[in-house]
């Protein structure tokens, strides 16, 4: 692709990073004219695009930028700042303390560094970790391997979790998410309370030294390969948990020359710019209409997903449904009560937030300070707060900014090109166009013309959504488009008797909303509906659906079982069980 689009790429020797920048001339001090890597190598360009995560370009042209978490009152955003532990997958009735009170010894299992106030901005950054690329076909797999310096005794925290039963006894307690891709390859992502981010060590990347973030690298590896071989392998791990994450392995296939680990950190959060604009929260849920001026730079449509920024001690509320973390303000504990899982538990701090509607995103979250740099655009460490960057930040997104950033750069280089032409001639030192000021219907235009989608306007209609019947786990129920099962009979409930249709206490539950406990109980992570169809709950009659509230617990008469890729069948023990109608 890169060829196709006459792109020259460079690698350098050694992995040389950016050392400094130039600017243009006494006349046009926002410009940039070049920049120097650590090796001595120099470029020069008219117009520069920061495509790192990390924004160190940004960060050495004179830019202003941030990292960590505004105070929920710094933009009116209700989801700013330290937050509580979101939802029951967040804490659990362990404690992250020694007999003797102090943290149990595990880089990257817990802190005991005092939450701030609610609401407070700190510097805290999301946690990152290392997306695998793992596979059940034994033929191209490699065993998750175990770190030269592992030392058992920094996994107590885990087995304190294994040890809860039941909720310690499913792999979906450590590990939940496994996206399907091909040639039987999943990429596997962090999950549960305590899974593959490592806490608290992304905190000091966004402006460490390159040194120090390549020890910060390291230092991930071997939490993650630690965490991934202890639950494969050790005995205090249940035994059904062992097995079934032994069913799968690192592709053999995949980052052949890094031992078919991923090279690149899973940096969910660095730096972020600070333009003229700063986008919110408030502006994603307003959806405002950019393109109505040819401002918008493309559309996101993810929802609110901020991976824990602190994983400690909570103390656990009276209800025990959930917990506060502990801060200044928290009563003082004695060591004894450190220790005590009834007083403190493991609590992780994140949140999230459903998203169902597309939004457009503005050119102007590109653009630095004018008065500051007038030829950069940052897509990827984009000026936007930290709430709107857990929306922001996800690859398609990236990927369109990315886009948007290259076509308004192309443009405003050919400005340039030819006012230095002119400034030559004249022998003059004047500002350069900006790219602040680059002709936005031309922009929308060449953007419109490559297939960039800048408005919902631009979304085709959509045909209604098929419906009809089909059997899983040996039940008949209503499907829709996009199912996963077949065939589908379209008009017979019974599925021409190939399966019997849904008893009474049966119920399809959408697998991303529930957390399995177990063979006898289920929970609801999120507040959703329990249906007799795959239809959408809006849909439906009021008799093929129950709503059931976050956080409750519904007894099973049966393990629950795969009705297909997104549901379980799920058996109440007794009729209602927490949800309603």
């Amino acid at each position: 692709m890169l060829a196709d689009a006459s792109v020259t790429h460079v690698r350098t020797a050694g992995g040389a990073q950016l050392d400094s920048v130039q600017r243009l001339h006494a006349g046009d001090p926002a410009s940039l004219s070049g920049l120097t890597l650590e090796d001595g190598t120099a470029f020069a360009a008219r117009v520069f695009v920061d495509g790192s995560y990390e924004g160190d370009l940004m960060a050495r042209s004179g830019s202003s930028f941030t990292w960590g978490r505004e105070a929920s009152g710094a933009f009116n955003e209700s989801y700013a700042g330290r937050r509580e532990p979101f939802g029951p997958m967040d804490w659990a009735a362990v404690s992250p303390y020694e007999p003797d009170g102090t943290l149990l010894r595990g880089d990257g299992a817990a802190t005991d560094a005092l939450a701030a106030p609610l609401g407070a901005g700190d510097a805290m950054v999301q946690d990152y970790n290392f997306r695998l690329c793992v596979t059940k076909n034994a033929s191209n797999m490699a065993p998750f391997p175990k770190p030269a310096a592992y030392n058992r005794s920094e996994w107590t925290l885990l087995f304190k979790l294994a040890a809860t039963v039941p909720r310690g006894a499913q792999l979906s307690e450590y590990l939940n998410s496994f996206q399907p891709l091909h040639a039987g390859k999943f990429d596997m992502n962090n999950g549960g309370l305590l899974s593959t981010d490592c806490a608290g060590c992304s905190w000091r990347y966004p402006n460490a030294s390159y040194a120090e973030r390549r020890a910060i690298v390291a230092r991930h590896v071997a939490y993650q390969q630690g965490y991934m071989w202890t639950l494969a392998n050790d005995a205090a791990i249940p035994a059904p948990v062992r097995a079934a994450l032994r069913e799968y392995g690192l592709c053999a296939d995949e980052f052949t020359e890094n031992g078919n680990w991923p090279e690149q950190l899973y940096v969910r959060e660095a730096r972020r710019l600070v333009g003229d604009a700063v986008y919110t929260q408030n502006d994603v849920l307003a959806m405002r209409a950019y393109s109505a001026t040819n401002e918008s730079a493309g559309m996101g449509s993810y929802n609110f997903d901020g991976h824990y920024s602190h994983r400690g001690p909570c103390l656990p509320n009276a209800a025990r449904d959930g917990c506060t973390m502990v801060t200044a303000a928290s009563p003082p504990m004695t060591a004894a009560q450190r220790a005590n899982s009834s007083l403190v538990w493991t609590g992780g701090e994140g949140y999230g937030a459903k998203l169902t509607a597309t939004y457009e995103l503005p050119y102007s979250a590109l653009l630095p300070q004018r008065a500051q740099t007038s030829n950069l655009l940052c897509p990827l460490t984009p000026s936007v707060t930290h709430v709107a960057l857990a929306t922001v930040r996800m690859e398609p997104q990236f990927m369109i900014l990315g886009q948007t950033a290259g076509t308004a750069a192309a443009l405003v280089a050919q400005q340039r090109a030819q006012q230095q032409q002119q400034q030559q001639q004249q022998q003059q030192q004047q500002p350069r166009a900006a790219v602040h000021d680059v002709d936005r219907a031309a922009l929308a235009g060449a953007l419109l013309a490559a297939g960039q989608i800048l408005s919902a306007a631009q979304f085709p209609p959509r045909p209604p959504p098929s419906h009809g019947y089909a059997c899983g786990a040996g039940r008949c129920f209503g499907t829709v488009t996009g199912s996963t099962l077949a065939p589908t009979y379209a008009n017979d409930s019974t599925c021409a008797a190939a399966c019997v249709p849904l008893a009474a206490g049966e119920w399809l539950a959408l697998k991303a909303h529930w957390r399995v406990d177990g063979a006898s109980s289920m929970t609801a992570v999120e507040s959703t509906y329990l249906k007799k169809s795959e239809e959408p709950a809006s849909g439906l009659p009021a008799e093929l659906k129950k709503a059931v509230p976050i956080k409750t617990q519904l007894q099973l008469a049966k393990a629950a079982a795969t009705a297909d890729g997104a549901y379980w069948l799920a058996t109440l023990a007794a009729a209602g069980d927490g949800a309603r109608e």
